[in-house]
């Protein structure tokens, strides 16, 4: 026949899935007795997704590793029920306007009405159509009102919220006094935004060259609550500082910077632990330190000195009365200056295709999750301990797969089970 096409491998085997189009012809595809064998994508751009929690929904920064705008993505979605004439909402339905949903695509997530008129109950939802959501079973109050706001969780959709940063994120965003501040390092202000409507969200940068920060942590200490931000600047390496915490109109404003340990080592992550409550500073040559009325006091474990290196203290967590941290292949529990080795490289350890530094942690109670990086050369994975030992849980399908960089752990009200979520390749 007349005109240009693409040539296409095909299988013959399997006649209905093929289709071809003639040069011109608006876009009218037609069936063909062949199957196409190969196709074109995108180019696997590794990311590192941090996950965090903001108004009750669930989010993800989606972070190209090797530089380019982060995207911002909300897991399910978020809305207002509608009011007004025809709009009366159902016992077992919630009537949202503003959106246009496709049938049915959050069956069996959950349905979360977390602000206002029939706050607190959690349904299952059965079905869907553009702009109704059916439930599973009857409200014990209505959310009859504009004030009735839902979050969807547990859904397997992530949709961008139409929000990008400037640069590469370093580390984990922080959520103080309904603003999400995300850290965008030594070179870049912090940027912050604010969800204000059922689809609407405002960002902006947060103040001066003074407000920037590689860390951000809330610390909730015995005279209230601070955010505290960690930098590893060029002049004065790793120095933190703390501000009050703010609304969304005002900027944060921190106090005079406070150099932590020796500045040839790096500052790899910052946690709260303790009682009272303290900032805990973790580097990657030195022990952790914790600061005490803006006073740094190092745990008297010198020997940590001898194993320096980038990935200390990058994955930590707290669970149970224990402080976790990663020390080289290894994860550290500490407890009133004693400090134990809990593997998962004690003992027989790891197999050798299975090792490799500790790159995030998460608890749950009874347990903690560790997702190790074997990097290139083996098979990524996350290995749980139950108290009892550490087990494997999930590993990337190939040796030097995709690349395990976080994990993360999305709470479901109600009887469904709870999220792991994982970081991995693109």
């Amino acid at each position: 026949s007349s005109g240009s096409r693409f040539l296409i491998g095909c299988d013959t085997t399997d006649g209905s899935s093929g289709r071809q189009s003639s040069v011109g012809s608006s876009g009218a595809w037609r069936t063909t007795p062949s199957h196409p064998l190969f196709r074109v994508s995108d180019v696997p751009v590794e990311m590192h997704a941090h996950f965090f929690s903001y108004k009750n929904g669930w989010y993800a920064v989606r972070s190209p590793i090797n530089g380019g705008a982060p995207e911002i993505y909300i897991n399910g979605d978020r809305g207002r029920a509608s009011t007004g004439a025809g709009q009366a909402q159902g016992s077992t339905t919630l009537i949202d306007n503003s959106k246009v949903f496709a049938t049915n695509q959050f069956a069996n997530a959950v349905l979360y009405i977390w602000s206002g008129t029939g706050a607190g109950q959690a349904r299952v939802i059965n079905t869907n159509t553009s702009n109704t959501i059916n439930v599973s079973s009857a409200w014990n109050v209505n959310p009859i009102s504009a004030d009735s706001e839902y979050v969807i969780l547990g859904s397997n959709i992530w949709s961008s919220i139409g929000v990008s940063l400037s640069t590469t994120l370093p580390s984990q965003p922080l959520v103080s006094n309904g603003v999400v501040y995300f850290p965008q390092g030594e070179n870049h202000n912090l940027w912050r935004i604010q969800h204000v409507a059922p689809n609407t969200y405002n960002s902006t940068n947060d103040g001066t060259t003074a407000n920037r920060a590689h860390f951000l942590e809330k610390v909730f200490a015995p005279d209230g609550a601070q955010v505290w931000r960690g930098l590893n600047q060029a002049i004065s390496n790793a120095v933190v500082a703390h501000a009050d915490p703010q609304d969304w109109g005002t900027n944060l404003t921190f106090s005079s910077n406070i150099t932590v340990g020796d500045r040839d080592h790096k500052i790899t992550g910052l946690e709260r632990y303790g009682d009272p409550e303290a900032l805990w500073v973790f580097k990657d040559g030195e022990a952790p330190f914790r600061i005490i009325d803006d006073v740094p006091q190092q745990i008297p474990l010198r020997e940590m000195e001898a194993v320096k290196s980038v990935n200390n203290g990058v994955a930590h967590e707290v669970g149970d009365v224990y402080l976790y941290f990663s020390l080289l292949n290894s994860v550290q529990r500490y407890f009133r200056n004693n400090l134990d080795d809990v593997g998962p490289n004690v003992d027989d350890g790891l197999q050798p295709a299975y090792q490799g530094p500790v790159v995030a942690m998460v608890s749950y109670p009874g347990r903690i999750y560790a997702a190790v990086d074997a990097e290139s050369s083996g098979f990524n994975s996350i290995q749980v301990n139950n108290g009892f030992g550490w087990h494997p849980f999930y590993r990337s399908p190939i040796v030097g797969g995709t690349r395990i960089r976080n994990i993360a752990i999305q709470p479901i009200p109600g009887p469904t089970p709870d999220r792991l979520w994982v970081s991995e390749g693109p």
